[in-house]
């Protein structure tokens, strides 16, 4: 994804590019969906619904990961505190 990215972009085509970058690889490789509607056209556009439709994605996806992090710690703690019983 990173080398699709227009590094300094400096017109709307290569924002409008990014964006539709970012939101290809969400749908392809983190959410196995389709996001066809949301266009980086519209984010670049700020259309409201395309940005409420986005920050609700990324919005579940912190979500997803503060609640992994959270069990992850959960499960490790439980294991440390196995280990110091064994011990």
């Amino acid at each position: 994804m990173c080398s699709d990215i227009v590094r300094s972009a400096s017109t709307r085509e290569d924002e409008v590019h990014n964006c539709q970058v970012v939101i290809d690889s969400l749908a392809g490789d983190v959410l196995h969906t389709s996001l066809s509607h949301i266009t980086g056209a519209e984010i670049v556009d700020g259309n409201r619904e395309a940005l409420a439709n986005i920050l609700e994605i990324f919005s579940g996806l912190l979500e997803y990961m503060l609640n992994k992090i959270d069990s992850d710690i959960s499960t490790l703690h439980g294991r440390l505190l196995l280990l110091s019983w064994q011990c």
